[in-house]
């Protein structure tokens, strides 16, 4: 049994009222397949992709490649290094709800991407939470591969803010936007209840994608899944720097406890 990847892709792309849509792209398989849907479908596309200041990631390089393949056009979110601005960003996250080291980490770029001059588009669509179908994590391999995969999912997908989606929600609402998950439906997660490892992932990672889209993954070059704020993003590694400042009051190794300290001086102004 294979999931209707395409088809609830279709529905959600179909559903945008609008001609031009913002899309989140990176170089992954979730995001380059609501691309190749937007394409089908004859929208206006743009692009937006992100990368450090002084750093063009894997996602920004091979985003681009895919845009000048099938002549979309590009927008270079640049996100600021300097301790200053990731300090003003961790205080605006906490005050919007952020709990976690991945809503600070993950959500960060966002900030940038909703503020961006170009944005002009009233839709947003992107891949997020679609790896949560395919049980490739560490802990979902060792754990729930093999006999209680839906357990894993509907551990993820029963959190309202799985992926960041809750913090996308408010904010967009905030802003007038609307930011489209397709991979977080209740649609998309029923198209996977009762699949199995094997038939998801076999013979490549996120396989099911890759047949879902099979000639247009032909012609593109896509990469494996790797935590969004991880691998060479350098995300992570400009929020290490917070470490060395002033908010570093517990001598925490890393930046987890100082989000914390700030979620709690944020929460006794409130």
């Amino acid at each position: 049994m294979k999931p209707n990847i395409k088809g609830v892709i279709q529905n959600c792309v179909s559903n945008i009222p609008d001609q031009e849509v913002a899309l989140c792209l990176s170089s992954g398989m979730d995001s380059n397949s609501i691309l190749f849907e937007l394409l089908e479908q004859g929208k206006k596309v743009t692009a937006f992709t992100f990368t450090m200041e002084g750093i063009e990631s894997r996602d920004y390089i091979h985003a681009k490649k895919n845009c000048e393949t099938f002549g979309v056009d590009l927008v270079r979110v640049e996100l600021p290094n300097s301790v200053d601005k990731l300090k003003e960003a961790v205080y605006k996250l906490a005050r919007m709800g952020a709990k976690t080291k991945a809503d600070f980490e993950c959500f960060f770029p966002f900030l940038y991407l909703y503020e961006h001059s170009a944005l002009t588009q009233k839709y947003i669509i992107s891949g997020l939470g679609g790896t949560g179908h395919f049980c490739i994590t560490k802990k979902g391999m060792i754990h729930f591969r093999e006999t209680r995969i839906d357990d894993f999912r509907n551990s993820l997908y029963s959190n309202p803010n799985y992926s960041q989606k809750k913090l996308h929600e408010d904010y967009c609402e905030k802003i007038g936007k609307i930011h489209i998950m397709p991979y977080m439906t209740q649609e998309m997660i029923e198209e996977f209840k009762g699949t199995q490892w094997n038939e998801l992932n076999k013979p490549k990672e996120k396989q099911a994608i890759l047949d879902s889209y099979k000639d247009w993954f032909t012609k593109v070059k896509v990469f494996r899944h790797t935590n969004f704020q991880k691998a060479d993003s350098g995300i992570s590694t400009a929020f290490l720097q917070l470490v060395h400042t002033d908010l570093n009051k517990g001598n925490f190794k890393t930046p987890k406890g100082i989000y914390n300290d700030i979620i709690d001086e944020v929460n006794s102004q409130q």
